[in-house]
Parts: structure tokens; sequence; C-alpha cells
């Protein structure tokens, strides 16, 4: 009865939208271009080789598009800073900053967007390399030891598995427990004598309509000093698992089963927007599907595998709750159709479990559709 209560409040409820959507694009992760980071060398996010592993595995489909997080990630060099430029980006990301490099227009800048709803990942080996983390009261306040973290999820336990002895190297540093308590973060991960080496805040927690937050203390521990990205290694499954949270995947959402295919080849995928926090806003985006066409809403209580007769397709969630809206799929053509189902997560919804699948009308599936993959949403 809940599962079918939510699927309403998701569609028709009080404040709450239903819309076909034009694609919203690729996430987005923008950072300062080489000639503002000149003091970051070979760890400059533009162009820096000891980095480059790093953002190459964003963009890798087989990571972000195909692989464990159906979202696609495109990176961007900004090599000027201000609210235009900062404004088609999702994510902005510091990567090894000079504080003596950073702009002060630029970083007032960045913290402005981020309070308005706009993604940080700050990497901040030290107290002269944390310009952004300083402007929002959570330096670089030591050094570390430098010995192996360990955490949970997000950072350390996520859709690319679960990263155990995560290395620092060259400058280490160590955030304060006590700034990220402050500022309503939570403690990512800390190492072998306790120091805290990685922090993050979900949507909203840093201040009213601000963005998700991760905050690492060393470049390092996602640089090809210490990560493998193919194949991942400790440091590699952090680093991803990092980059998830940012792009809204997190220990909240879980993806599972596979979906079938419709016209020019193409699967549809459905792909969890936002936090699933009481309260904030939240959606379900399908993509990949024939524009044009329409499309069936399923809602469930857990997780199942049901094959659909001989049409190569499965029933993914169970027990189908008896709402199953069918909805207009915008776009038009062969994987181009986009449609986004977005409300505001219902309050005292929390503790709640459900899973979601979508159906697509299309002639070319032996049963007349095609089919995403299942969805599994944990409402904190």
């Amino acid at each position: 009865m809940r599962v079918a209560f939510l699927a309403r409040m998701l569609t028709v409820g009080v404040g709450v939208f239903l819309s076909s959507a034009p694609a919203e694009g690729q996430f987005v992760i923008g950072g300062p271009a080489a000639s503002l980071t000149s003091s970051s060398t070979t760890w400059s996010w533009d162009g820096g080789t000891n980095v480059l592993p790093f953002r190459n595995a964003l963009t890798d489909v087989s990571n972000f598009g195909a692989g464990p997080v159906p979202i696609v990630i495109q990176t961007a060099n900004l090599s000027t800073i201000d609210a235009g430029t900062l404004a088609p980006l999702d994510a902005f990301v510091a990567s090894w900053w000079k504080d003596t490099d950073a702009p002060p227009a630029a970083v007032a800048a960045v913290v402005q967007w981020f309070q308005g709803g706009g993604h940080l990942i700050l990497f901040q080996d030290s107290s002269t390399y944390d310009p952004i983390g300083e402007a929002l009261g959570i330096p670089t306040f030591a050094s570390s030891n430098g010995t192996p973290s360990n955490g949970v999820d997000p950072l350390f336990d996520g859709p690319f598995g679960t990263a155990a002895g995560v290395l620092q190297w060259g400058s280490t540093g160590q955030l304060s427990a006590a700034d990220i308590a402050t500022h309503n973060g939570h403690v990512g991960g800390t190492n072998t004598s306790g120091e805290v080496t990685s922090a993050y805040w979900n949507a909203g927690e840093y201040g009213p309509g601000c963005g998700r937050l991760v905050i690492i203390a060393d470049i390092d521990m996602v640089s090809n000093q210490t990560a493998t990205y193919a194949p991942l290694n400790e440091n590699g499954k952090f680093g991803l698992n990092a980059a998830a949270f940012l792009a809204g995947v997190g220990s909240n959402v879980r993806y599972f089963g596979e979906g079938c295919p419709g016209s020019g080849g193409f699967t549809p995928k459905l792909v969890a927007l936002g936090d699933a926090t009481p309260g904030t806003a939240f959606g379900l985006k399908l993509e990949d599907a024939l524009g044009g066409s329409l499309a069936m809403i399923l809602f469930g209580a857990q997780e199942t595998s049901v094959p659909i007769g001989l049409s190569g397709c499965s029933l993914l969630v169970a027990p189908v709750s008896p709402f199953q809206p069918i909805v207009p799929i915008g776009g038009a053509g062969a994987g181009n159709g986009t449609f986004t189902l977005a409300a505001a997560m219902p309050l005292g919804s929390s503790g709640l479990v459900f899973t979601s699948q979508m159906l697509v009308q299309d002639s070319v599936g032996l049963a007349g559709f095609s089919a995403t993959g299942g969805v599994e949403v944990t409402v904190p």
C-alpha cells in the first residue's frame, strides 16, 4: 500500500509535476583550465597527466553510461570562471588548485553557484591548495600520516564496489571532523590513525538549496599514483564511487537487471535523479527510448526477474503496483526519446524501499515493447 501511495504521489500529488522533457544531456563536470592552475602541474584538471586516467574513466561509457551507472559524464575546462561559465555545469572539480592561483572572484562565483544547487568535488592536499574548502569553512587543516583509509558508503561502498585500504601519496592532508560536523556533513573515511581523509554532503545538507559536496584530502587518492581504472583497484573504486555520488547515485539508489532493446538496437535506460531524501527533489528519467512513443511506469516493493513470454524482456519489479501510469515520450526516433518524472519526495516516506521499471511501446520489440533495467530506491 505504501508503494502504491508513493507512486501516486510521484505522479499526481499536490505540488508534484509530471513532464516529458527534452534530454537533459550528460552530467557535465568542469574544472579550471590550465591557464588558471599553473601550480597544479601534472595534477591539473586540464591536461594533467596524473589526473588524466581518472578523467578518462569518468567519460568511459563502460563505467558511466552502459556500465554500473547509467548516467553519461562529460567533462569541460573553464578558462574563465563566473556565473555564466558555471551555469552549463552539473558539477565543478578543484583538482589540487593552489590558493594563490585561484582568483577570489572565481572562488566566490563557485561558492554562490554551489549554494544555488551546483555540485562540488574538491581535492585539497594541504592548507595551500584548498581555496574553495577554505571559503566554505572546511579547509585542509593539517597533514595526515598517509596510512590507508577505509570508510563506508557512498565513497567507500557504491556502484563500483567496496574500496578497502585506499592509499594516499605524496602531499597528504586531513580534514577536521569538527568542521565537517559544524556544516552538517559526514565523515567519508579515516586512515588507520583515525585522521579524516574524505567527507561528503548530500544535497541541501551544507545549507538550504546547496548541491552535493565531496572533499578528498589528497588528489592522489584518485590519481595514477595510486589508482588504476582498467582493471579497477581499490583507489579506482573509491574515485568512481565518489563521482557516482556526485552524479546523484549513492547508497540510496541501486540498479539491477537488464533491459531489452527496441528500435535501432537501443536499450532504454532508467536513471534516478536526486538523493531520495524526504522533502527534496527526486525523479526518474527515461533515456535512449523510442521518441514519440509511450511508456508505462511500473512500481514495486522488491526486485525480481520474470521472463515475459518469448520477448527476451523480463519483469524486474514485484509485486507490481496496480497504479501503472502511461506517459508520452518526448523526442523523435530511435534512441532519442526521453521522459522525466519529477517530484518532491514525500515527507514521512523515510524507510520506504521501492523498485521501478519502464516499458516502452516499440514495434521492433518481439512483444511490441522494449524495457529498461530496474532501479531500487531506499528513502533515508
